[in-house]
């Protein structure tokens, strides 16, 4: 069996700005670097030796986290687009204020295709085809395990 790990990204400029983050793409703070290294740290006493491959989204904030982790580990890091976190299309980079007077809660009868009241935002079935799909392949490949860094995140309910 393959142990996954999954890495959210460590604090980015978006957090600090207080803006909705989803596809808009903003880097880490200093504080999410030095986070990143405490998290690679962590890893390496987790896996050891180890052969880890090191997966990505392709978003700054998670691809720096990856770079931190994949430095450490020195191991490579392959990035895609399939680990993005949920969009929430034109909701991006606003203030999250914003977006939480906007939002609309999923109905009970259809949470997986609720866009949230942001017409343009991804689903949860869309999130959940794209990610199932890419980890599904990440499981498939012949390494002993993997670490994952992503942003994902659900909008609220």
């Amino acid at each position: 069996m393959k142990d996954l790990f999954v890495v959210t990204h460590t604090q980015s400029v978006h957090h600090l700005e207080n803006k909705v983050g989803g596809w808009y793409d903003t880097g880490l703070t200093p504080r999410g670097e030095i986070d990143a290294r405490a998290t690679a740290e962590r890893l390496a006493s987790l896996v050891g030796d180890e052969n880890v491959e090191i997966f990505t989204s392709d978003l700054l904030r998670a691809s720096q986290t990856a770079a931190i982790i994949a430095k450490r580990l020195q191991r490579p890091v392959v990035s895609t687009a399939d680990l993005r976190e949920i969009s929430y299309g034109s909701a991006g980079g606003v203030p999250n204020d914003w977006l939480a007077a906007h939002q609309t809660p999923a109905p009970d009868d259809n949470r997986m295709d609720h866009r949230g009241g942001i017409d343009d935002a991804e689903t949860r079935r869309d999130i959940a085809i794209r990610v199932y799909r890419c980890v599904e392949s990440i499981v498939e490949r012949p390494s002993g395990g993997a670490v994952l860094s992503s942003p994902w995140r659900t909008y609220p309910t």
